[in-house]
């Protein structure tokens, strides 16, 4: 089952026992269980608990087994998200116990065909893979209209192309196009404030400065962005978003964790919880704090935002 038709399914639909998310999309995993645990906690009017099996590595077995075997204390429905099955039962063992079970249900990720598909060959099958360019584009306005984002069909055509088939650093640009808070967003103004796009190195070079507290790059970066045209709000809201996750890494106790809340890209979030070490709390409030002074000033017209702008950059990198 694709992945678009495997989430509109879900909805008004009873939950088979077991399910197998296959395919390389840790984007479209997510959106599936999204929509299961809001559709399960429908049906049992209750929370529902989640268990993360595999995670952190290999999962034999028997201790998948003796995970499901577990007592529910609390009696309330659960669903057990596997990863990393790295054995199958025994000689003579069987699956079928995990698809006779009230309430729990089993969510089996696999990348690559492997145990848990030989395994659970009965299990409900949803393809975690991209779809196609025209359902992309819909997924586009869906997310932009939950969002109350106003987006133009040419919008919606243009984000599409700049930002193919790449489901977190849509939603990263989404939440920036919110704060921004333009009333109609045409496909001009996407290109005068959507960023960073690529190619576009005087984005990449300030937003590394910022994290790396390189006040000579950082400064060079601005001035290049300035001079490209981008709107200094817009440049404003991207070094204020770094700030925030900076903020954001300080506060997880591991790479893992602050991944899993930013929900980014593998590569980025290390870049990030890596170089949120050479910052202290008290210099990321100080900058937040600045940052949220220039927005008041931008939007009232006082002063000039590239003067005040710089002035941030020797603020946040010194």
């Amino acid at each position: 089952m694709k992945i678009l038709e495997a989430i509109a399914q879900l909805d008004g639909a009873p939950l088979g026992p077991c399910y197998l998310l296959a395919g390389p999309s840790d984007y479209w995993a997510e959106k599936w269980l999204e929509r299961f645990m809001a559709r399960a906690y429908e049906l049992y009017q209750e929370q529902v608990e989640m268990l993360h099996l595999g995670r952190s590595g290999s999962l034999p077995w028997n201790e998948l087994v003796s995970a499901w075997q577990t007592p529910n204390l609390w009696g309330q429905a659960q669903l057990f998200h596997v990863q990393n099955l790295s054995a199958g039962p025994p000689p003579g063992g069987q699956a079928t116990a995990f698809f006779q079970a009230s309430r729990r249900h089993l969510i089996l990720r696999e990348v690559k065909p492997g145990i848990a598909s030989r395994v659970f060959d009965q299990a409900i099958r949803v393809e975690v893979e991209p779809p196609p360019t025209h359902q992309w584009r819909r997924w586009i306005s869906h997310l932009a209209s939950l969002r109350k984002i106003n987006l133009t069909p040419e919008g919606a055509e243009l984000l599409a192309r700049l930002i193919p088939q790449d489901g977190h650093h849509l939603e990263h640009e989404l939440e920036k196009m919110q704060l921004i808070q333009i009333s109609r967003w045409t496909g001009r103004a996407i290109e005068e404030w959507v960023l960073p796009q690529l190619g576009e190195e005087s984005v990449w070079t300030m937003t590394d400065a910022l994290l790396a507290k390189d006040v000579a790059a950082l400064y060079g970066g601005l001035v290049s962005a300035l001079e490209q045209g981008k709107a200094p709000v817009m440049v404003l809201v991207l070094l204020g978003r770094q700030l925030i996750s900076l903020k954001r890494a300080k506060r997880c106790r591991s790479l893992a964790d602050f991944q899993a809340r930013e929900k980014t890209p593998a590569f980025v979030a290390r870049k990030v919880f890596h170089e949120a070490k050479r910052w202290t709390e008290p210099e990321l409030d100080l900058a937040l704090g600045f940052v949220v002074k220039l927005d008041d000033w931008f939007k009232d017209s006082r002063g000039e935002p590239e003067v005040w702008l710089t002035h941030l950059a020797l603020l946040l990198a010194g």
